[in-house]
């Protein structure tokens, strides 16, 4: 308390300031996942598909077996679309709002998800800012309003991949958070495969490898935890495997998992193709994000370094892993990678929280500096657009005219106001406004 009865900002009280930040997170994903997120029509292919299969599943009265225009439709597991028909018993039905908000939902939650890996990691404001860098990812904005399957997958990845962090640092053994992270690891699964399984653990496994600390190792794939992983894969797995034949269901496994990632009949690109693709998707934060793995690196600040930096091990490995799985694969698409942006986020979310300032003083000010770089990049890929994309609308789209030139002009607004404000030195205002600008794009 101040001498004239004011509270002093590091006084107050952290449960009241998680749940407003929580708060501001709740309402950016409403606002940019799930306003009018029905407001148009399917869009192929994907989205009529997957409606028809949900659709066709709420009419046959059939959960465990999918089918397509009455025909056998063995592509995807089926939790995708019992999350759709759930949606579609508040609509009365199958439509755009039903077959879409499973992914809207499933990214608010992860931003929640996000803020508090952030604070476990690091702290508040690098949770907070994290999140809202996922949430406005030109990928994230794009798949958490369409319906798709992997928002969904990428919601329960990365529950699962907090809890096993969780269970890595907890001194008590943290036994109870492994459990629950495969039984998180099993929904996974039943929403895109055994894919499901091998991210969460191409996460997570790295640093104990990188640390040779076989004791969390041990901890992370307890024989409880594979059973209960067993248990809900199987509860329909079996179920079909008993309807269509163990062995039809075997190969079903196979085809869409195994031989679709070894000789994908699909989506074939090379080995390099998310060394551009990814980096399209995390637009804008990409410019950034060099600079925010340097900041997580860097040698300012107090405390033991090599503690200082374990969060920043574990944030490049999850991508540097899932990455190169992906990498191998035959078939490749944008939205495979999707599990990365989290920890891209929250790398970049480390950068803009320390340049806002803090308790470390030396820390903030080589932060600051650090960030006017990307800024200064950042501001000129904005004029850029500011100049493109009325240019490209005019051309391939005249009704989007108008639409692009205020896209711009708020992206160029937004970028040059954060860099004015990076060189007065204004450490909250620089990604606060930064944040902005993208936000509307």
């Amino acid at each position: 308390m101040k001498p004239d009865g004011t509270v002093n900002a590091g006084s107050r009280d952290p449960r009241a300031v998680a749940r407003r930040d929580r708060l501001v997170l709740v309402l950016a994903g409403l606002l940019l996942f799930v306003w009018r997120v029905g407001s148009h029509d399917l869009w192929p292919p994907d989205e009529p598909r997957f409606a028809l299969v949900a659709k066709e599943m709420r009419q046959r009265g059939d959960y465990s077996v999918l089918s397509l225009n009455d025909h056998l439709y063995t592509d995807k597991p089926p939790l995708f679309f019992w999350a759709v028909n759930a949606c579609a018993l508040l609509r009365g039905g199958v439509d755009e709002w039903a077959a879409r908000l499973p992914s809207a939902l499933s990214g608010l939650l992860a931003l929640l998800l996000i803020y508090d890996l952030g604070r476990r990691l690091y702290d508040r404001r690098t949770g907070l800012y994290g999140a809202l860098l996922f949430a406005t990812s030109q990928q994230i904005v794009e798949r958490a309003r369409w319906a798709s399957i992997d928002m969904t997958l990428n919601l329960f990845v990365l529950a699962a991949i907090v809890l096993l962090w969780k269970s890595r640092m907890a001194p008590d053994g943290g036994r109870g958070a492994a459990r629950w992270a495969w039984v998180l690891m099993g929904l996974a699964t039943l929403a895109k495969g055994p894919v499901g399984l091998l991210l969460p653990l191409l996460a997570v496994l790295p640093t104990c490898l990188i640390d040779r600390d076989r004791g969390p190792l041990r901890r992370l794939i307890p024989p409880s935890g594979i059973a209960l992983y067993l248990a809900v894969t199987l509860s329909w797995f079996g179920l079909y495997a008993a309807r269509l034949g163990t062995g039809f269901a075997l190969t079903v496994l196979v085809h869409q998992n195994v031989e679709r990632y070894v000789e994908a009949w699909n989506a074939q690109h090379p080995i390099w193709y998310y060394l551009w693709r990814f980096p399209a998707g995390f637009f804008p934060w990409i410019v950034f994000l060099p600079w925010g793995i340097a900041e997580a690196f860097a040698r300012e600040g107090g405390g033991d370094l090599g503690e200082r930096r374990r969060p920043a091990i574990f944030l490049v490995t999850w991508m540097a892993a899932i990455l190169l799985f992906f990498s191998f694969s035959t078939g490749k698409r944008g939205v495979y990678v999707i599990p990365i942006y989290p920890a891209a986020a929250l790398l970049v979310g480390r950068l803009l929280a320390r340049a806002s300032g803090g308790d470390d003083e030396e820390g903030a000010v080589a932060a600051h500096r650090r960030l006017r770089l990307p800024l200064r990049l950042w501001t000129a890929v904005a004029a850029l657009l500011a100049i493109a994309l009325p240019l490209i609308a005019v051309r391939r789209y005249p009704e989007l005219a108008l639409p692009a030139i205020q896209i711009g002009v708020l992206l160029l607004a937004g970028a040059v106001a954060a860099l004015i404000l990076a060189r007065r030195r204004s450490r909250t205002g620089a990604p606060a406004i930064c944040l902005l600008g993208s936000a509307g794009m």
